[in-house]
C-alpha cells in the first residue's frame, strides 16, 4: 500500500521542474482570501505542492464546492500529479491512520480506558499522515490540459496560482493576466531577473502590465536553496487583483451572422474522419460557448432598461425581460457547464466511438456526463478521454461473452427445458462441462395476461433488450457493428400479425411462447463454434495446448477433451481456420483504431 507522496525524478539538466517550497506557498497565499475562492487554475502543477497547501489551508466549510483546475505539460508528472490527489491515494492514507491508532481497551482495575503504546517514530508518522489527509478536495482535481501556453478555456477562474519555468515565466504571466482581464486574481512565482532585466519586448510588455494592473511585486532571496530541488535563483511574487467587468456592449448580432456563415459552410459534410468529427466538434463547441457569453452579457448590458418598475426601490417588481440564468457571479461558469453536459452527451452517444461498447459500459460513462461538465470540450480532453476508455473495452466484452454463455447455460439450469440447450462434456481437469448448441431455449417471463387491453400480450420490451444483447455479442465474433437490427419493431411486426415462430433477426431465428420460453435458433453454426471455443477456453475448460498444436501432437489427456467437446475432425477445421475462429474479438486498441486515434 503506497502511502507517500510520489516524487519526480530526472537529471536537473533535463527538467525546469522546481517544486514550490511549502513556506514559500504560504507566502503566496497570504495575498489571497481563500474563502472567497471558489475556481482555482494551476497552470504548471508538478505534483502538487501549491495545490496541496491550499487544500490544507481552505476551510472545510467550503471545500465541497470547490473546484480546482490544473495543467501539466510533462506526462509522468501528470500521472504523479493525478494518483497525488486521487481517492485510491486518500484511501490508502486513510487506512494506514486506522493501522497506527493507538487501540484502547478497558482497564477493570482502575476503571479507565487504556490506550496501546507506539513508539515515536510511529507517532511522528501518525500525524505526518493526519496531516497528509487534509490535503484533499471534496472534488477532487480536473486535470483538463497540458501546456497552459496553447491552453484554451471560456471558464472563469477566481484564482490563477502558478509557478511557471523559470526560463519563460514572462509568456506564462502574460497569458494568465489575458485569462483574467475580465476579473480575477494571480499569484506567481518569477525569476526576479525577469522584472529587472526587461530586455525582451515580452518582457518590457509585462512590466506595461503589472503597471497598468497596480501589481504587488515582493522578492524573495534564496527562497529554493534549501528546497526539494535547490536552485540560487532569487524570486519575485507577483499578485495581481483585476476587477470583474461590469461594463458590456452589444455586438450578439454580427456573432449571429458569423455563427449562420459558419455553420453553413462546416457542417455540410456527411463522411467525416473521427479526428474531423472532434475538431469539428470543438469549433462548434468554442463557437456555442462564444454566443453564449456574448448573449449574457448583452443581457447585462440591457437590463437596465427591461426593469418591470420605475421605482428603484420595488424589490418585487421582475424584470420584462428574464434571460433564464442563476444570476450569480458564476453564471458564465453554471451555462459552461451546462454546454459542456450537451456536447458530452453528444459524443459519448456517437456510434463511431461507442459502437465496440457493451450496453453496461456504454451507461457507465453517459452516467459520468456530470463529472465531465467540469471539463471543456477540447481535442486534448477528448482524446484524453478515448484512450482511457480503450482500456476498458476489451474487459468489457469478454464480461458480455461470458455473462451471455452463463445465461444460457447455468443461470437456467433449474428449468427442465434448459436441458435442451446444455451440452455437456469432459472438460480439461474438470469433469462434465458444457457448451451450447444451434439452438438454445430459456425461460422468460414473455406473456402478460393482466395488460391493459386485457387481452393478454407479449412484453415485447422486455423480450427484444434481452435479445440485443444477444446480437451484440454476435456482432463481436463476427466482427460486424455497422448493421444494427430494429428488433423492437421487428417483434412487434410480426406478433401484431399474429406470427411468434421462426422470427428472422441478424444472427438467428426466434419463437416465443405464452408458456414462458423463448426459443432461439442460431443462423451460422460457425459464430456458435466460435462463441463456445472462447467461453470455454476462458473458463479452462480447453487444453492450454487448444488451437496450437494438431491433434496428433497432444497427450492422451488433450486427445481425451478434444474427442469429447467436438472431435478430432472438427479440431482440425478449426485449426485450418484459426485466425477467424482464434482472433481476439477485440484488439486491444480497438477504439483508437476505431477512432483514427
Amino acid at each position: 500500500m503506497c502511502t507517500e507522496i510520489k516524487n519526480y525524478t530526472e537529471e536537473p539538466s533535463k527538467t525546469e521542474f522546481y517544486p514550490t517550497p511549502v513556506d514559500v506557498v504560504e507566502k503566496m497565499l497570504s495575498y489571497i482570501n481563500l474563502g472567497k475562492v471558489h475556481t482555482v487554475l494551476e497552470p504548471s502543477a508538478g505534483t502538487g505542492n501549491i495545490l496541496r497547501e491550499i487544500a490544507k489551508n481552505k476551510s472545510s466549510d467550503y471545500k465541497d464546492n470547490f473546484n480546482v483546475d490544473c495543467l501539466e505539460i510533462d506526462n509522468n508528472l501528470r500521472q504523479i500529479l493525478k494518483y497525488n490527489f486521487s481517492k485510491e491515494r486518500e484511501n490508502d492514507i486513510s487506512s494506514k491512520i486506522e493501522q497506527l491508532t493507538p487501540t484502547r481497551s478497558w482497564d477493570r482495575n482502575i476503571h479507565d480506558y487504556v490506550y496501546e503504546e507506539i513508539s515515536e517514530s510511529q507517532k511522528i508518522e501518525l500525524e505526518a499522515l493526519r496531516s497528509e489527509s487534509r490535503h484533499f478536495f471534496k472534488n477532487g482535481i480536473h486535470i483538463v490540459g497540458d501546456d497552459f501556453l496553447t491552453f484554451h478555456t471560456n471558464k472563469k477562474y477566481d484564482l490563477i496560482i502558478m509557478n511557471p519555468p523559470f526560463s519563460n515565466g514572462e509568456k506564462h504571466l502574460l497569458k494568465a493576466i489575458e485569462m483574467q482581464e475580465k476579473g480575477g486574481q494571480i499569484v506567481c512565482l518569477l525569476n526576479a531577473q525577469t522584472l529587472l532585466n526587461p530586455f525582451s519586448s515580452e518582457r518590457k510588455a509585462l512590466a506595461n502590465k503589472l503597471e497598468k494592473y497596480n501589481a504587488s511585486i515582493e522578492y524573495l532571496r534564496g527562497a529554493f536553496s534549501n528546497a526539494e530541488r535547490s536552485t540560487n535563483v532569487d524570486i519575485a511574487i507577483v499578485y495581481i487583483s483585476i476587477p470583474a467587468k461590469t461594463n458590456y456592449y452589444s455586438d450578439i448580432l454580427d456573432n449571429l451572422k458569423k455563427a449562420q456563415q459558419y455553420s453553413e459552410k462546416e457542417y455540410e459534410a456527411t463522411d467525416l474522419t473521427i479526428n474531423d468529427y472532434i475538431k469539428s466538434t470543438v469549433q462548434r463547441y468554442n463557437l456555442d460557448v462564444g454566443l453564449g457569453i456574448k448573449l449574457i452579457e448583452e443581457y447585462k448590458a440591457l437590463e437596465p432598461y427591461f426593469k418591470g418598475s420605475f421605482d428603484d426601490n420595488n424589490y418585487y417588481a421582475k424584470p420584462l425581460l428574464l434571460l433564464d440564468i442563476p444570476e450569480s457571479d458564476l453564471s458564465i461558469n453554471n451555462f459552461l457547464r451546462g454546454v459542456r453536459m450537451k456536447y458530452w452527451n453528444a459524443l459519448l452517444r456517437n456510434e463511431n466511438i461507442m459502437s465496440k461498447f457493451t450496453t453496461e459500459l456504454r451507461e457507465h460513462y453517459i452516467n459520468l456526463v456530470y463529472k465531465l461538465a467540469d471539463f471543456d470540450i477540447s481535442e486534448f480532453n477528448i482524446k484524453t478521454l478515448i484512450c482511457e476508455m480503450n482500456t476498458q473495452i476489451y474487459q468489457g466484452v469478454e464480461n458480455a461473452i461470458v455473462d451471455l454463455f452463463d445465461k444460457f447455460t447455468m443461470e437456467y439450469s433449474y428449468y427442465p427445458e434448459c436441458s435442451k440447450t446444455i451440452h455437456y462434456f469432459n472438460g480439461w481437469k474438470t469433469n462434465k462441462v458444457h457448451k451450447i448448441g444451434k439452438k438454445v431455449i430459456i425461460p422468460f417471463h414473455t406473456y402478460d395476461k393482466y395488460s391493459w387491453n386485457s387481452t393478454g400480450t407479449f412484453n415485447i420490451s422486455k423480450i427484444a433488450n434481452m435479445l440485443k444483447d444477444v446480437e451484440k455479442v454476435f456482432d463481436y465474433f463476427d466482427g460486424c457493428d455497422d448493421i444494427h437490427t430494429n428488433i423492437y419493431f421487428v417483434l412487434d411486426k410480426n406478433i401484431n400479425m399474429g406470427i411468434a415462430k421462426k422470427i428472422e433477426l441478424k444472427y438467428f431465428y426466434v419463437t416465443i411462447y405464452k408458456k414462458g420460453t423463448v426459443h432461439i435458433e442460431f443462423k451460422d453454426q460457425k459464430l456458435v463454434d466460435r462463441f463456445n471455443i472462447y467461453a470455454c477456453q476462458h473458463k479452462n475448460w480447453l487444453p492450454p495446448t487448444y488451437g496450437k498444436f494438431h491433434y496428433e501432437e497432444m497427450t492422451q489427456d488433450e486427445k481425451a477433451v478434444i474427442d469429447s467437446f467436438q472431435g478430432k475432425e472438427n479440431y482440425e477445421k478449426i485449426l485450418a481456420e484459426k485466425e477467424y475462429y482464434l482472433s481476439p474479438v477485440v484488439p486491444e486498441n480497438a477504439l483508437m483504431l476505431a477512432s483514427g486515434l
